[in-house]
């Protein structure tokens, strides 16, 4: 009895631990640390580093629904890198229409999201 009450005790112990540990990393997105958004049709950079500006950029760019669709679309408007602080990064394509009214689109090698256009207004004012 003894040791059924001291085995149980250790899995209820390690469930705990478990269920602290998974809410603990549940969510937490990486940190950014910078983000670099090339325009393609004149190569003109910009790098993003302002917390301020970083946010509503991620804001913006994450608003956004994924897609299984086929997309037949023009090469990209801008190359968008994200950097980590852990010094990992991701790479994505970017569309953005100069009318605001227009769904932007983001790719990367695997995945192809339509963004709100809401979002489009911030990019218009940061990508100038």
């Amino acid at each position: 009895m003894k040791k059924t009450i001291s085995v149980l005790l250790v899995f209820i112990f390690a469930a705990v631990l478990f269920a602290l540990y998974f809410n603990n990393t549940a969510g937490k997105s990486k940190k950014i640390s910078s983000i670099e958004v090339i325009r393609q049709s004149d190569k003109k950079k910009w790098i993003l580093s302002d917390k301020n500006t970083l946010d509503r950029f991620a804001n913006a760019i994450n608003d956004k629904k994924k897609t299984n669709a086929k997309i037949d679309i023009r090469s990209c408007d801008y190359t968008v890198t994200i950097n980590f602080e852990d010094t990992s990064s991701e790479d994505y394509m970017l569309w953005v229409d100069k009318d605001i009214n227009v769904q932007g689109v983001l790719m990367n090698k695997d995945s192809t999201w339509f963004i709100n256009k809401k979002s489009n207004p911030v990019f218009k004012e940061i990508l100038e």
